[in-house]
């Protein structure tokens, strides 16, 4: 089960969050979410738990806790969608040959918008199209090798 712990003080570890799940062990996860540019913590975090009766059981006794000073909430959080790690990752691999493609040059800047509502311009819809038609591509190949 994936948990959601927010109200983190700025000065908490991923060390504490540990400590705090100490009797939920075995985690499968515990990432604390920073800042890209700053590095700072932006107050929450996602730890996974293997077990939802565990996952359930730290909600009842985290949810409201004290840690670093601060009252913590600690709640189900949504999974990822099937696939979507992986495509993360695909992602990262081939983010320069997507963006060379929909014709981004080095030194520009590109907004991301994220997955919400919102500004949609005819880049990003390249840029969805040809993501799209890569990965399904390159999904299609490794089917292929097995």
């Amino acid at each position: 089960m994936q948990l959601f712990v927010g109200g983190l003080s700025e000065d908490t570890t991923e060390v504490d969050i540990k400590k705090a799940f100490s009797n939920f062990y075995p985690l499968q996860l515990v990432k604390l979410i920073r800042d890209i540019e700053s590095g700072k913590s932006r107050g929450f975090a996602i730890v996974k738990i293997p077990t939802e009766e565990k996952g359930e059981e730290a909600i009842r006794s985290l949810n409201g806790t004290t840690l670093r000073g601060k009252n913590i909430i600690v709640g189900r959080m949504p999974e990822t969608l099937p696939g979507e790690m992986e495509f993360r990752e695909w992602l990262t691999e081939h983010a320069l040959d997507v963006l060379t493609h929909i014709g981004v040059r080095e030194a520009q800047t590109v907004l991301d918008y994220g997955c919400g509502p919102g500004n949609f311009t005819v880049s990003s819809a390249m840029l969805s199209k040809y993501v799209q038609d890569s990965w399904n591509g390159s999904k299609r190949e490794q089917s292929k090798q097995h």
